[in-house]
């Protein structure tokens, strides 16, 4: 095995790892600030917007993350909407795991509605 090679390629790879790291951040915020507003839409939006909520989280949560990222980068070029790698993988991302997110803020705020008076136990 040639070990020369791995040496003069770490660089290169602490580089790649470290933007890996920043659009994963980036992603898990953006999943985090979507799937928020999506939770709190869920609990106080109109039947129009809440149909749609759940259409959209249904679709999401039934499709593969890879189908998501063909969808993406492969199928918007189709259209003229070209994005770039890293804005289509945080892209996916987010809107893959914001369903996920948005269902958990969801049933933990009406958890904590439904309590049994011990509120500061929802809270702590």
């Amino acid at each position: 095995m040639d070990w020369q090679a791995i040496f003069t390629s770490l660089p290169s790879l602490g580089d790649g790892m470290i933007a890996t790291l920043q659009l994963c951040i980036v992603a898990a915020l953006c999943s985090l600030v979507w799937g928020g507003l999506m939770a709190l839409l869920l609990m106080r939006a109109s039947p129009f917007w809440l149909r749609l909520l759940n259409l959209y989280s249904g679709l999401t949560l039934a499709l593969p993350l890879l189908v998501v990222i063909y969808l993406l980068y492969f199928v918007l070029p189709e259209y003229d909407i070209t994005l770039s790698s890293p804005v289509v993988g945080v892209l996916a991302l987010t809107l893959y795991y914001a369903p996920y997110i948005a269902q958990v803020i969801r049933s933990a705020i009406e958890r904590c509605r439904k309590g049994s008076g011990k509120r500061v136990a929802c809270w702590a």
